[in-house]
């Protein structure tokens, strides 16, 4: 099955434990999807930080966060397929967890769920000088 949706996840920056991620998706088959989502599952032991978050992406339409901030939903009216629609966005690791597991980034169409793509959120490694 071809992913409709193409989806990076670039690190930006980190300190210690706090990294700052863009993710950015477009749109694959035609101009822009309908109403989208972008979901996004932690890798083990790290949350979502809403205090670190600044909305710089205007087409953001609402937030939601669930299982402690180990799950983030971010809802767009549309994703086109030029320019790619980006979030800026901070998680940190409160406490060390060894052996950590990959989360995922997934987008889909919120009325037709199947249009979608899927692309892991890899676990980026702690700096052992700040424990």
């Amino acid at each position: 099955m071809t992913q409709q949706f193409s989806i990076t996840s670039t690190l930006k920056n980190s300190t210690c434990n706090i990294f700052e991620f863009e993710i950015c998706a477009s749109y694959n088959p035609s101009s822009k999807s309908g109403m989208a989502l972008m979901q996004l599952s932690m890798p083990t032991g790290f949350v979502y930080s809403e205090s670190w978050f600044t909305n710089s992406n205007p087409a953001i339409r609402l937030i939601e966060t669930s299982d402690q901030n180990t799950f983030v939903t971010f809802y767009f009216d549309s994703i086109a397929r030029t320019p790619a629609t980006c979030v800026t966005i901070s998680v940190f690791s409160p406490y060390r967890v060894y052996e950590n597991r990959d989360g995922y980034i997934q987008v889909l169409d919120y009325y037709n769920p199947s249009i979608e793509g899927v692309i892991p959120f890899e676990a980026p490694a702690l700096d052992e000088s700040c424990a």
